[in-house]
């Protein structure tokens, strides 16, 4: 199949789960789509690799452009219509998550939630900490869904992390937050798509944010 045929078809099933893992060997991911078979192991090496990387670049730009470490810990893309669902449950708590974050997170945390949205590698050259202590810091914030994370290619040809607090990010992709929208909604709108993911799979699906118990 051709590469706009394959993403036809990642769009598709998309739009029908909700949800879509970047890479899983049993799950939906929009690997196993694009190469028609699951992948073991990491994906960089497989023949369509490139393919892989030319799709996922095109579906950041379009419907992939929420994803979160979400289902087992993993990058996972959320479909728009589940956006308000999922701003919801991640707004939900969000100082019971913070909490938790050791000291370098919370400072951390506590910028990006005054800048709404701040540079790794900038933060490092104004002193605010070490690279590699920043690094850590920002993988804590995306895997408690603090903030949203994204990669961004610097000018000088490295890679750096780009932090967003929640409202930002909504406000950035012209979201509106509801107050109407309540979060038993949002808890049972996502379990339906978890539901949809999971399948037939005996596997047993871990989330950082407040579900409902899945069947």
């Amino acid at each position: 199949m051709k590469v706009a045929g394959r993403l036809a078809t990642i769009e598709k099933e998309f739009k029908r789960i909700g949800l879509l893992l970047q890479h899983d060997r049993e799950l939906p991911s929009f690997t196993t789509l694009v190469a028609g078979t699951p992948i073991a192991g990491s994906w960089w090496g497989h023949r369509r690799g490139k393919d892989i990387y030319q799709l996922l670049e095109d579906f950041h730009r379009g419907s992939g452009a929420l994803s979160a470490k979400l289902v087992n810990g993993k990058i996972t893309y959320v479909h728009r219509r589940l956006w308000q669902a999922f701003l919801e449950l991640a707004l939900h708590g969000q100082r019971t998550r913070a909490r938790m974050l050791s000291a370098p997170a919370k400072s951390l945390y506590k910028i990006v939630l005054e800048k709404e949205i701040v540079r790794v590698d900038e933060l490092t050259a104004a002193g605010f900490a070490a690279s590699k202590e920043l690094t850590v810091a920002a993988r804590e914030l995306e895997e408690s869904i603090l903030v949203h994370g994204d990669s961004l290619h610097t000018t000088s040809g490295l890679h750096t992390k780009v932090l967003r607090s929640w409202p930002g990010w909504a406000s950035a992709n012209k979201i509106a937050l509801s107050p109407s929208y309540s979060i038993g909604r949002a808890r049972r709108e996502f379990t339906e798509a978890l539901n949809r993911l999971k399948g037939d799979s005996v596997r047993s699906l871990t989330l950082p944010l407040p579900v409902e118990r899945r069947r």
